[in-house]
């Protein structure tokens, strides 16, 4: 990709950072939007391997450098060629991606709970210890004012870029899909199905919104505005003073099971779905808001996710075929 893009939530709320992919879903916003264009004439750039696995994909830092954690205990910090710059030992198998912050600190979770700062050359900043055991369930998130936010024992802890707890609130326990996620205003905290205060870390109701739904799931729009997704319905809300005000709403015509959803800095709606549960065949539709589908794709890809949206709306997307082998597509 075009590593002169810079990425960042568009409103006025938030800091634009220069890393060129600083959380597992791109920011800590979770919109997986990038400027940056995938290449015209795809072709494997490089290999790194690790005999125990990786824990998710890599945060990549506005020099080009790539972080990854290992399952078997070891932070890489490869350069723009897949060299190895620096490794450093975990205390136990990594979880979800790295995130970065602003000063290029790379964060880390464990299957021990902890989450560990390292400086950019690798040198241990602090680490911050779980109330009890249970292992870190997602990577973290960073915020603009240098909070990190993760999951671990049942938990959601807020720590300070100097390590110290801020507080630490009962969660559900469970594998989310990603790290924890900041509204656009950065007051709210979503992970799961709930969503907390970062002011103290207070639950925050938001049943106006689910009810009694299944299959939820909050967003942020790369156009800086917050979403809720039940289903195939979408709505965008925001906070008043009065509670949840619901500003425009879709009933998406998804071919499929919706798995992931996401907005456009120019507010198109995307859509990732499966064609049935034991089904190999996934699709994307793109949506305006006057509920009018202005594309759909569909193509053989178990067990996919996607990695990325760029320019034009262009979904990016890796998955397993029939044979083992894995596949990656540019839909547009």
């Amino acid at each position: 990709p075009d590593q002169s893009a810079r990425h960042g939530v568009a409103t006025q709320n938030t800091t634009v950072e220069d890393h060129l992919w600083a959380a597992e879903r791109h920011d800590a916003h979770g919109t997986l939007w990038t400027a940056a264009s995938g290449p015209s004439d795809p072709a494997i750039q490089l290999i790194f391997q690790d005999a125990s696995g990786f824990s998710c994909g890599p945060a990549v830092s506005a020099e080009g450098a790539f972080y990854l954690a290992s399952l078997g205990v070891t932070l890489y910090a490869l350069d723009p060629t897949g060299t190895v710059l620096w490794e450093v030992a975990l205390p136990a198998g990594g979880v979800g991606s790295p995130a970065l912050d602003t000063e290029g600190t790379v964060y880390v979770t464990d299957q021990e709970g902890s989450l560990s700062a390292l400086l950019p050359d690798g040198t241990l900043k602090w680490r911050h210890q779980p109330d009890s055991e249970g292992k870190a369930t997602t990577g973290p998130s960073v915020a603009s004012d240098g909070t990190i936010y993760y999951p671990a024992g049942g938990k959601v802890y807020a720590v300070s870029s100097d390590g110290e707890r801020v507080w630490a609130a009962r969660a559900p326990y469970g594998f989310g899909p990603s790290s924890p996620m900041l509204d656009p205003t950065e007051e709210l905290l979503f992970y799961l199905d709930v969503a907390f205060t970062t002011d103290g870390g207070i639950p925050y109701d938001l049943k106006a919104l689910a009810g009694n739904a299944s299959n939820e799931q909050y967003i942020v729009g790369a156009d800086g505005q917050a979403y809720y997704r039940s289903e195939r319905r979408l709505v965008q809300w925001q906070r008043t003073p009065s509670g949840i005000e619901v500003l425009q709403s879709l009933t998406k015509q998804v071919p499929g099971h919706p798995r992931d959803t996401g907005v456009t800095p120019d507010g198109t709606t995307w859509a990732s779905y499966g064609l049935g549960y034991n089904s190999p065949d996934s699709g994307i539709v793109w949506l305006d808001w006057d509920d009018q589908v202005l594309g759909n794709i569909e193509y053989q890809q178990a067990s996919n996710r996607i990695i990325g949206v760029g320019p034009d709306a262009t979904v990016y997307t890796c998955g397993n075929l029939d044979d083992g082998n894995v596949s990656c597509i540019a839909a547009e």
